[in-house]
């Protein structure tokens, strides 16, 4: 499930600029159902390249300044305490 959301971030990257909206918006979309998958699953059973790509997008998109929801601030630490609890 994740490397199928990395992947359909990338093709709708490179179908539109990475500053367009829509570009912007699924990143945001998928970091946040990467950062529910990861509060809910045990770590150990993500592989760890998905790991460390989840957690890229997640602390680039959902933790930066441009992210002004506090809910998917707090999803995002939620996801990375987890997340780190095996690495």
């Amino acid at each position: 499930m994740i490397s199928f959301l990395l992947d359909l971030k990338n093709s709708i990257l490179s179908e539109t600029s990475k500053a367009h909206e829509l570009a912007v918006e699924s990143e945001i979309n998928c970091a946040q159902v990467i950062a529910k998958i990861f509060i809910s699953t045990n770590p150990i059973l993500i592989h760890d390249g998905q790991k460390y790509d989840g957690i890229k997008l997640i602390a680039c998109r959902l933790l930066s300044e441009d992210t002004h929801h506090e809910l998917l601030v707090y999803e995002a630490l939620l996801s990375l305490t987890n997340i780190s609890s095996c690495l």
